[in-house]
């Protein structure tokens, strides 16, 4: 990839492709949960079950009692994602640019359940250990942000002489 607008392309539809995965399986395990099963809970085994749960908050349900805020946050999220890949994109990698439209999708996607429902809709229960329940939207964004935290130290450490 070399112009700025081939990169932002492939950005637009890595962006695209998640969100509407995100989207399309959030509503079927929700569906299959809520309407398919007698109590709204698959369970698996002793380490991972689905179960549906809503959630006004953010992670650990802090600041659940101000959904606003981050509905908020969320918009101001996206604008600082979108700015940085249109300002930055004929810098940024292939990888890079794979990983801001993992985590945009996450953000929009749970941005997108805070309008339409009030709520975002969590589903994964990791059993094994006490771990708050968490959806595909939650995933997108703690792999998008560990990935790109990764390529900014790679980098860093590459400039400084050091990798």
């Amino acid at each position: 990839m070399k112009s700025k607008t081939s990169k932002i392309v492939y950005f637009i539809v890595v962006l695209l492709f998640m969100l509407l995965f995100d989207l399309y399986f959030s509503n079927s395990i929700v569906n299959t949960l809520k309407f398919g099963t007698p109590f709204g809970e698959i369970s698996h085994n002793r380490v991972f079950d689905l179960v549906y749960v809503t959630n006004t908050g953010a992670a650990f349900s802090i600041l659940n009692q101000y959904p606003h805020l981050l509905t908020v946050i969320g918009f101001i999220s996206v604008i600082i994602c979108l700015y940085a890949v249109i300002k930055y994109a004929n810098k940024m990698s292939g990888m890079m640019l794979f990983w801001m439209g993992m985590l945009l999708a996450g953000i929009s996607g749970n941005l997108y359940e805070r309008i339409v429902y009030g709520y975002v809709r969590d589903f994964f229960d990791i059993k094994l250990f006490d771990f708050p329940v968490f959806n595909i939207s939650d995933m997108f964004i703690s792999i998008g942000v560990i990935c790109i935290l990764f390529i900014m130290a790679k980098s860093y450490f590459r400039i400084r002489g050091k990798g």
